[in-house]
């Protein structure tokens, strides 16, 4: 009896073992994955043509910046952007541009990877990963198998595997199940770890962590530390050349040499990215520029490249035919041997907008340096306002007209109107406050309905009143700019919050207004024509008669930042805040985000469009709802 209990518990731990030693193997070892059920071998011949997929993400300008990873494939370039995945033609330059409506988890994306069978792949900061067929998205998050919908590289081993560097692990797909799986060291013997870059390398896997560097050759597996050489614990990135694996830290660069770790005295400084080119050398990208390998003596020596400011912008590397594509805050940028550059052409689109102006079926958005007018499918920059350049532009409004006010700097300065139907002008300013006047920098504008303009500017407000000859121009009081958000115009007075009560301000001066306590952060005029108030705990409305006051529990965390209030057809309400869209509609609170199609959560500014439209300016971009 004894002899039999003796062999299970032999055959016990040799079954333990084996499964240890399977999850790591098969990273290693195994034959190209089987053939999925309906296999795409794309050779993409030609660019590929995004298809709107999500309508419920409406319809996004995502600015695609900064360029996190980049992707060179048969002929094509693939750039994963903090606004979408653009992808190129090289031979052409054509691009396209995939979003959150063609698909995407998210315009967030942070790697870009090609699998054995010619699907792209990309992965997100927060939403998962993402396989394309050239069909169609499908999207894959922690319910199909990832440790972590965050995703910071993706890497495919010899034998053909897909692997994921997510913030708690490595995890490998399985295209039989369609499905992910936690993997490596993480799954039995150390706690989850963030993986930022994954080194396949023959029989052997590198792992760069915060805490050092991960190595097994399916056997067993070691750490990497300062202890062994390493500058810093914080490993950013993984490269191999001729000379040895290579490792960017937050304090510089080290080469493995087969023995020990040895840190490059020239490159102390953080690396974001590291690649080898077709010609065996190897790539350094960080704050102060980018660099490459130039002699691989006893003590690796690097030459720096000056010049572009790009260069000192990367955040990837991937090697072309004739040196390298360069994926940067600005854009990619292709840098020949011979040191020549050049810039793909991309889209850009407005983001971080101080305010949307609607008037005469025009669309217009402004930012803190440019002017913007929409023609119905893209946001076209306007350069210039009665020659003078928009990125000067301080203020700019509309009117019930169908009229156009633009300020540069001060009333006195700069002051110009173009009517419905004409062309801008500049309008001179009576006025008898004239040390106001030239010292006061206009951040506001509003008009009332008999065509009375509100100038707010950081010091004061101005009431300007039409006349034959241009404007009579009225300081009224003594009142610090306010953002839009808090802000409203209804009949002919001027609304405001300041220290979160409400204020009024007429030709006659500044008042309170007995509205209910609280501390006001928005205020709006409604589409039902009501004046509105939200605060992190209530809403208040007033129809001229009464105020009502409602309290309300926000679907957001207590810290949320509440920056505009919008209401549409009665009590369908709008917030703008700093993480997310908060909409109430059909007796329903709805929280929206990047996971709904928004290209980001910081949310400067929204607008009710006239045709029943929802228009957000993002940090990242701008999106129809």
């Amino acid at each position: 009896m004894r002899r039999y209990l003796i062999l299970l518990a032999v055959l016990l731990t040799l079954l333990v073992l084996a499964f240890a030693f399977g999850v790591v193997a098969p990273l290693l070892t195994a034959a190209l994955p089987p053939t999925p059920s309906n296999p795409s071998t794309r050779n993409w011949a030609g660019l590929p043509q995004p298809t709107l997929a999500r309508s419920t993400a409406g319809q996004s300008w995502a600015n695609p910046l900064p360029v996190r990873d980049v992707l060179a494939h048969n002929g094509l370039l693939w750039a994963a952007t903090g606004g979408g995945l653009l992808v190129w033609d090289v031979a052409t330059a054509d691009h396209a541009h995939f979003r959150a409506e063609h698909g995407l988890p998210s315009h967030e994306l942070t790697a870009v990877a090609a699998d054995a069978h010619g699907r792209i792949w990309v992965g997100s900061a927060g939403a998962g990963v993402a396989q394309y067929d050239g069909r169609a998205w499908q999207i894959f998050t922690t319910t199909t198998g990832l440790p972590s919908d965050t995703i910071h590289d993706l890497a495919l081993t010899p034998a053909g595997e897909l692997l994921a560097g997510t913030a708690a692990g490595l995890a490998q797909f399985d295209p039989a199940r369609q499905r992910w799986q936690a993997t490596g060291r993480t799954v039995w013997q150390i706690a989850p770890l963030p993986i930022h870059a994954i080194l396949p390398l023959g029989s052997e896997l590198w792992l760069a962590t915060p805490q050092g560097i991960e190595w097994t050759d399916g056997r067993t597996w070691r750490t990497f530390t300062t202890a062994d050489g390493l500058p810093s614990h914080d490993i950013t990135a993984l490269a191999y050349t001729a000379e040895g694996v290579w490792a960017g830290t937050t304090e510089g660069l080290a080469w493995w040499d087969g023995a020990t770790w040895r840190a490059i005295p020239t490159l102390r400084h953080p690396v974001r990215a590291l690649a080898t080119a077709a010609d065996g050398s190897l790539w350094v990208g960080n704050a102060t520029g980018t660099s490459q390998l130039a002699s691989s003596t006893a003590v690796p020596a690097f030459f720096p490249l000056a010049g572009d400011a790009f260069l000192r912008e990367v955040q990837a590397i991937a090697p072309s035919a004739e040196g390298v594509w360069l994926g940067t805050d600005s854009g990619v940028h292709g840098l020949a041997a011979t040191g020549a550059s050049h810039t793909l052409a991309q889209p850009s689109a407005p983001s971080l907008a101080t305010g949307f102006y609607e008037t005469d079926g025009q669309l217009w958005l402004t930012t803190a340096e440019a002017l913007y007018q929409f023609d119905g499918a893209n946001w076209n920059l306007i350069p210039t306002v009665h020659e003078r350049p928009t990125h000067q532009l301080t203020a700019f409004g509309t009117d019930s007209a169908g009229g156009l006010v633009a300020v540069f700097n001060t009333p006195a300065q700069g002051l110009f109107q173009r009517p419905r139907g004409g062309d801008w002008a500049e309008r001179s300013c009576a006025t008898s406050a004239e040390g106001h006047i030239y010292g006061s920098t206009v951040r506001g504008v509003r008009w009332s309905a008999s065509g009375v303009w509100w100038l707010i500017a950081h010091d004061g407000l101005f009431r300007l009143t039409p006349q034959d000859a241009g404007w009579q121009c009225d300081f009224v009081t003594a009142v610090g700019y306010r953002p839009p958000s808090q802000m409203a115009v209804w009949g002919e007075t001027l609304y405001f919050l300041q220290e979160g009560v409400l204020w009024e301000a007429t030709a006659s001066g500044l008042a309170p207004v007995a509205a209910p306590t609280a501390a006001w952060v928005a205020l709006t005029l409604g589409q039902d024509g009501a004046l509105w108030l939200a605060s992190s705990t209530a809403l208040a409305r007033y129809d001229g008669q009464g105020w009502r006051e409602f309290e309300v529990d926000w679907p957001l965390p207590a810290t949320a930042v509440i920056r505009q209030l919008a209401v549409q057809d009665g009590l369908n309400l709008w917030l703008a805040t700093d993480v997310g869209l908060v909409q109430y509609a059909h007796g329903r609170w709805h929280w929206l985000t990047t996971a709904d199609g928004l290209p980001s959560n910081d949310i400067t500014h929204l607008h009710l469009a006239a045709d029943g439209g929802v228009w957000l300016a993002t940090a990242a971009g701008i999106v129809r709802r």
